[in-house]
């Protein structure tokens, strides 16, 4: 097994931290601040550290199923307001992606590292010979193709995350628990590949506490792309497959994993533990093909995503069968050669002639490079059979009757389209890096321009995602008057005061009012008896909507009775109307009304 490469060089650090610009850059761009997420996370993490804040909200005290990212963000929110939390929160999370996705390509392209050119290198010094070969003759291990390899790979994965995803996953883009998650497990996949058993558990046990599910489904495909590995080959020894440490190294292991999962973990099968039987299957039928049928109904999928998947699927089996073919050694030649004493690692510089010790590295960075290329492609296979269990669950449709589909919907509640929807692209993108960096460029001017060239595509995704539109955010036009009739509730309004705002619109109400809602759409709650009540809030405010615009206008005993249904105090609204009565106050389009008005005995301020 190849050994594992020293500690990072500046290279690899600048590397990291060029790749964090890019991927922070790059979500301001596609997802500006308040991201489609951020008022939803970064709000329930505000609460979490102070509970005065926006106290009633149905969604803010339901129960916590981000517990640790609540724990790690939420300070940033108390201290300098969700603004700035939300720029230091993406800084933060992207920094984690980027180290970790740097990691994850390294291994993927070993053999362009410069640790393996710097054993070449000393290999030639210890016989008196020039330090490096010249410059016609210099073999791309000493090119800065590493880090253009890890540019090429971002590349590729924004602009496939441009041209859409299969169930509506991502990484980059707003601050959010999965962020830093899939940080983590990247990471934790590079230590695998190392068999580097400790270090791989830890990481994979801090993605799962900081996303059960984005964690879980990766921690469980690397289990299986492992076991993969080794039960077909079990009791042979050989450099070509990755080590089994043991069963006392695979408790250990085991149990590291479980001490860095645990503080986010238990939270969250708590949550799902403690749950009513009857409220439990309303909550999942409500999510799987209501509230998230997007993200978790097969059929809810558009046709033209599954082609778009199909085509990259392909395109990503095509790249890796020639990055076989070209992997491949020689018939009855040993890919992976031992040392002359018997060892698994790189021998000591000048304890073998030099040409053997270069070519022992080069062999030991092929070895890393095919173990971890398998493991990642087992991992894409274990998401198109989880997807496709997940098609057939999905096929009965919604259930009509109590504990119909009880266990499918429990399947399909855990994501389990999220695997393939976000480790296809990454795959893909990995491998285009390999097969375009792995060809033997015989100009040393291309290979000093494929950085370059990689840089600049990065940059024309991010000028691509700047220039398009990003769904699901409000016109520019009523943009400022959003903002200003938020600020003025926030200003002019008790701190408790309940509020109703426009569904389409109310996803950014909480972050510029800093008021509780009687209901909000987007923020859906995670446990089963607040996501019936939510849905129950729904019901409420909709069926009276309806059954009170006979006469096409609300009068001011309708907007009573909503009062007295719901206990809202202040109704904000756009098309919602005419209304019989005067608002208390507006902003361009939207109309905000005081419902305190029409209690006995109880004025407004």
């Amino acid at each position: 097994m190849p050994a594992s490469p020293p500690l990072p060089s500046r290279r690899v650090l600048a590397t990291v931290a060029a790749i964090a610009v890019v991927f922070f850059a790059f979500g301001l761009c596609a997802d500006p601040i308040p991201g489609i997420n951020e008022p939803h996370y970064l709000g329930k993490a505000r609460h979490f550290w102070d509970p005065r804040w926006c106290a009633g909200d149905l969604f803010l005290e339901s129960a916590n199923a981000h517990v640790v990212f609540y724990a790690t963000f939420g300070w940033l929110t108390v201290l300098f307001g969700l603004q700035t939390a939300a720029v230091l929160g993406r800084a933060l999370a992207c920094t984690v992606l980027a180290w970790g996705w740097t990691a994850m390509v390294r291994v993927l392209t070993a053999r362009l590292q410069p640790d393996v050119a710097t054993q070449h290198r000393a290999a030639d010094a210890c016989v008196g010979r020039p330090a490096s070969l010249p410059a016609r003759r210099r073999s791309p291990l000493q090119s800065p193709l590493s880090a253009a390899a890890v540019w090429l790979s971002a590349a590729a994965y924004l602009s496939l995350y441009l041209c859409g995803g299969l169930a509506g996953e991502w990484m980059v883009g707003g601050v959010e628990g999965k962020v830093p998650a899939y940080g983590l497990a990247f990471a934790a996949f590079a230590r695998l590949a190392e068999a580097r058993w400790y270090g791989a558990a830890a990481l994979g046990g801090l993605a799962v506490a900081f996303h059960p599910v984005a964690g879980g489904w990766m921690t469980i495909a690397a289990l299986v792309a492992v076991l993969w590995e080794w039960l077909p080959r079990r009791g042979t020894r050989s450099d070509a497959t990755l080590p089994c440490p043991g069963l006392r190294g695979l408790a250990v292991a085991a149990a590291v994993w479980i001490l860095a999962a645990a503080p986010g973990l238990i939270p969250a099968a708590r949550m799902l533990l403690r749950s009513d039987p009857v409220a439990a299957w309303q909550a999942n039928v409500i999510q799987v093909y209501y509230r998230l049928r997007h993200h978790l109904d097969p059929q809810s999928i558009p046709p033209a995503a599954w082609i778009r998947y199909g085509v990259l699927l392909a395109g990503w089996w095509w790249l890796r069968r020639s990055s076989i073919r070209r992997d491949t050694p020689p018939s009855g030649s040993d890919a992976f050669p031992r040392n002359r004493d018997g060892s698994a690692g790189p021998a000591p510089f000048c304890e073998t002639d030099p040409p053997t010790q270069r070519q022992n590295a080069v062999d030991r960075a092929r070895g890393l490079e095919t173990i971890s290329a398998r493991l990642l492609a087992r991992v894409v296979v274990f998401g198109i059979a989880i997807a496709s269990v997940a098609v057939l669950c999905g096929l009965p449709g919604r259930p009509e009757n109590f504990g119909e589909g009880k266990w499918r919907l429990a399947f399909l509640k855990l994501y389990p389209l999220r695997l393939l929807d976000v480790m296809l692209p990454v795959a893909g993108a990995v491998e285009l890096a390999r097969w375009i960096c792995g060809r033997r460029l015989s100009a040393d001017a291309w290979r000093r321009a494929l950085p370059v060239a990689a840089a600049a595509g990065l940059l024309a995704t991010i000028a691509f995602a700047a220039a398009t539109p990003s769904q699901g955010r409000m016109p520019d036009a009523w943009q400022p008057a959003w903002v200003s009739i938020c600020g003025w509730i926030r200003q002019h309004t008790p701190p408790q005061a309940l509020c109703l705002a426009p569904r389409t619109y109310s996803r950014t109400f909480k972050w510029y009012a800093e008021r509780p809602e009687y209901v909000n759409y987007k923020d859906c709650p995670q446990d089963a008896r607040s996501l019936v009540e939510w849905n129950r809030r729904l019901r409420i405010v909709q069926q009276w909507a309806s059954e009170h615009y006979d006469d096409n206008r609300y009068s001011a005993d309708e907007l009573a009775e909503l009062r007295r249904r719901t206990g809202i105090a202040f109704l904000l609204v756009r098309r919602l109307g005419p209304m019989t009565v005067a608002p208390d106050h507006a902003i361009g389009p939207f109309r905000l009304y005081d419902l305190r008005k029409y209690d006995l005995g109880e004025p407004p301020d």
